[in-house]
């Protein structure tokens, strides 16, 4: 960025905050961090090949959700 004039600056101060009206529990703060992490094993559930038995099937549910990178856990 370049340098702002000191006029810029007063200006730039005087806007308004934005205001957060609602301050998400910890609780809330989980649940979206559980459906984000549902949301990427599903994805790649979904990319897995089709399964002819139900034993196929929850080795490709199991395989999705240990391939979640734990980057995106932490998000």
């Amino acid at each position: 960025m370049g340098r702002r004039s000191n006029a810029t600056l007063a200006r730039l101060n005087n806007l308004p905050r934005p205001v957060n009206p609602h301050n998400p529990t910890v609780e809330e703060v989980s649940n979206n961090e559980d459906e984000d992490f549902q949301g990427a094993a599903k994805l790649i559930y979904r990319t897995s090949p089709k399964t002819k038995d139900i034993k196929e099937m929850e080795e490709n549910v199991k395989n999705a959700l240990d391939n979640v990178p734990i980057v995106q856990i932490q998000r």
